[in-house]
């Protein structure tokens, strides 16, 4: 069903060097494989690219491209694997 497709956000308190922007934790969504790929893991990366520049870094720290802060605990599956 639809409810086994939710993925759960995992924090990963990795010490101050892996943090994002604003110095929240760093973090992934994650679900296991379903059917026959039940063994499988999906993981998603939010991300939003490099900063250019100090400037850029700062006005991008308080977004949900910059925060772990404002995730919400579960997404909807993302769909499609690379």
């Amino acid at each position: 069903g639809y409810e086994e497709r939710k993925m759960t956000m995992e924090l990963v308190p990795l010490g101050p060097k892996a943090r994002c922007l604003d110095g929240s934790e760093a973090g992934y969504y994650f679900r296991h494989g379903l059917h026959d790929g039940v063994k499988h893991w999906v993981i998603y990366l939010e991300g939003s690219g490099w900063c250019f520049s100090e400037e850029e870094c700062l006005a991008r720290a308080d977004t949900i491209s910059g925060s772990s802060r404002e995730w919400p605990d579960q997404i909807n599956d993302v769909g499609g694997l690379l």
